[in-house]
């Protein structure tokens, strides 16, 4: 069978934080996504039910993970870790109803275990080390309620250990079972049976007369392992995985045959853990590298992936044969390592994260919500365009319009617009300028017309009428390639009451409203979008809202970035300005700026500096929001006074607004 689509391109977003890669060249995960219910340190939602898929590419050291069910589902977070580290093998587990991923690296021996939070974000790196000896086989088996981590090296006789992994994530100072073996096992996967966890693994070399030699191993809640069954088979098998339903076991095995095509089997394994009768064989068109199997409302399904970048995903049935294929498509890499979690279904959606948390919010303040915010939100490299002296690497600070930012959570929008001389108001796009000499540079971006009916169209779906969303209009000034200037009260007057009248349907309305005051549905009964203007008019009855501190106004944040490329800075900086109290008030909101700024060097030569963008900083920054929230809130560091009301970055994609999630879910139970 021909496995092939496109799917849309998963971007890169980098991660300055040691992590990991695998290579199912030489092992696959199968763990099972049983629920588990997570405590209110954590989140307040459902259990973690929903399964996802991990992808981690060790040649351009990417991951992904993805909701899954029998097709590929929302992607939940992406990224890419630092180029000098390059994680192979992989292998993921769950314990005490956490999910972790761990990576080893053949350079210097070392290895890492990192949380997977329950949003599918990446979390706290819980611990790392090294060993004396690299090994190419990395596997977790989880045996009652336990973890033990086995690996196998090619080298030193084939030494093999088992060591178990602590509730808290990290790795025990000791091993529990370690010895050698007369072979190397390059194909190995855990071999869940009714009251036992085995692992099967076979040896590449073929013994004449004999074949290809396969064991099976179980282990003990101790952590020690011994032999169970062993035999050999004509063909060597080195991608496998195994799943355990309806209370009956099988392995899957793979290989490539000379012509390019792929045979498979699956095997049953009895409750003993002995080898049983094959009950299923075939042959695909493709031979698939990447292979792993997870559960989804009570069938088991196969996910396979090449080095051609195609993937499938198939139905395997609890009697061990294989049925329908459910999906195929492709990737723009390979992924070599595939890994099967979980994640909570409270942070799924995020198009309308807002209406499914009114219950929880609904009778809050703002000062007492968190919401994703996206700065300057105009500018994604689709909509870029009139640049003057700018470039795409020191302009564009988001990956997607408005439509795209909405749809990942975010609610406070930076609107930044920029007129000619004769404009006022009616034909006006964002931009991203700044003032040299009395000339203006930078580049247009998304324009009116589009983000109007982006709103429009938003907010005439019913499953978006508790969504709240703010739009902060500042910076106003000329377009690019003009002489620079500020707009004139007059024509931000118009712009105000053009921009009102556009979302006329949506736009609050409320000329004697203290929004401040104000709990989240008493606003949404004015209507959804609060339109904010940082200077020019103040007209709440049409519409138009005032920024500022103090009486007279209506809506205000303490905003306060870092100005600076360095991330270990910029957190400390942020944090401490979160708990500064001069920036909390009853009239006065908190920005949290989790975004890195150029320095003037990078934004005249990044054209010149691989890798040097404004969106290349935000990648070391954005997907590392919800890890930063989620220990800043376990150490006490966020506080109802102390909170972040706006979670403000570039490149916004679903981690902001999981971290919203997050903290709207955890803040009744948060000191004072």
């Amino acid at each position: 069978m021909t496995k092939c689509i496109r799917l849309l391109f998963i971007y890169c977003s980098a991660f300055i934080m040691a992590s990991c890669g695998a290579s199912i060249d030489d092992i696959t995960q199968d763990s099972e996504v049983e629920p588990v219910v997570v405590g209110v340190d954590e989140l307040s939602g459902p259990e973690m039910s929903m399964a996802s898929l991990f992808g981690y590419s060790s040649d351009d050291n990417m991951f992904f993970n993805q909701h899954i069910t029998t097709g590929m589902g929302l992607e939940l977070t992406k990224g890419s870790w630092d180029k000098h580290h390059k994680w192979h093998p992989m292998t993921s587990f769950e314990l005490d109803g956490r999910y972790y991923i761990m990576g080893h690296k053949e350079k210097d021996n070392s290895w890492f275990i990192q949380r997977v939070l329950p949003s599918g974000d990446l979390g706290k790196e819980t611990d790392r080390g090294s060993w004396s000896r690299y090994y190419k086989t990395l596997k977790a088996l989880e045996v009652d309620g336990k973890v033990f981590i086995f690996g196998q090296s090619e080298h030193d006789n084939n030494r093999w250990f088992l060591q178990e992994v602590y509730g808290n994530g990290k790795l025990a100072s000791h091993e529990s079972d370690n010895g050698h073996w007369h072979h190397y096992y390059g194909a190995v996967t855990q071999v869940p049976v009714s009251n036992r966890m085995c692992l099967y693994h076979q040896d590449d070399n073929h013994e004449h007369g004999r074949g290809y030699f396969w064991s099976i191993d179980c282990i003990n809640s101790k952590g020690h392992l011994w032999n169970k069954d062993s035999g050999y088979f004509e063909h060597y098998w080195p991608t496998v995985t195994a799943y355990r339903l309806g209370g009956r076991t099988h392995i899957f095995g793979h290989r490539k045959r000379w012509t390019g095509h792929g045979d498979w089997f699956l095997q049953h394994v009895t409750h003993t853990g002995s080898m049983g009768a094959q009950t299923d064989s075939g042959t695909w068109n493709n031979y698939y590298k990447s292979i792993t199997s997870f559960e989804y409302k009570g069938r088991y399904y196969l996910v396979g992936h090449n080095t051609d970048k195609h993937y499938f995903i198939q139905h395997m049935t609890h009697h061990g044969n294989m049925k329908e294929e459910t999906d195929h498509g492709s990737w723009a890499h390979f992924y070599d390592s595939l890994l099967s979690l979980g994640f909570d279904e409270l942070y799924f959606n995020k198009k309308n994260w807002m209406g499914r948390l009114n219950e929880t919010i609904g009778d809050r303040k703002l000062s007492q919500i968190a919401m994703p915010g996206s700065h300057d939100s105009g500018m994604n490299a689709d909509d870029r365009h009139d640049c003057h002296d700018a470039f795409e690497c020191n302009t564009v600070t988001q990956l997607g319009d408005i439509e795209h930012q909405l749809h990942h959570g975010a609610r406070y929008f930076d609107i930044r617009p920029t007129l000619q001389y004769s404009d006022y108001g009616n034909r006006w796009c964002t931009a991203h300028t700044t003032n040299v000499n009395g000339a203006s540079l930078g580049c247009k971006g998304e324009c009116r017309g589009s983000i109007v009916d982006t709103l429009n169209n938003f907010f005439e779906d019913e499953d978006h009428s508790k969504e709240l969303v703010i739009l902060k209009v500042s910076h106003c000034s000329s377009y690019p390639g003009l002489d620079f200037y500020d707009c004139s009260d007059e024509q931000l007057e118009v712009l105000a009451h053009s921009l009102a009248e556009d979302l006329s349907e949506y736009v609050i309305r409320c000329d004697g409203c203290d929004i401040r005051e104000m709990t989240l549905n008493e606003i949404l009964e004015h209507g959804n979008i609060l339109l904010v203007f940082t200077s020019g008019p103040r007209d709440r009855n049409a519409g138009v809202f005032s920024w500022g501190y103090g009486g007279g106004t209506d809506y205000y944040l303490s905003d306060n970035f870092s100005n600076t490329e360095d991330f270990h800075h910029m957190q400390k900086n942020q944090y401490d300005k979160m708990r500064d109290s001069k920036n909390h008030s009853s009239d006065k909101l908190f920005l949290l700026s989790w975004t890195l700024t150029l320095s003037t060097k990078d934004v005249v030569g990044c054209t010149v500096m691989p890798n040097t963008s404004i969106l290349n900083l935000a990648y070391k920054a954005t997907p590392r929001i919800f890890e930063y929230i989620n220990e800043w809130k376990k150490d006490g560091g966020i506080t109802k006074k102390y909170f972040p009301n706006v979670i403000y970055a570039d490149a916004i994609e679903g981690t902001a607004a999981s971290a919203s999630i997050f903290l709207n879910s955890v803040y009744d139970h948060l000191p004072e």
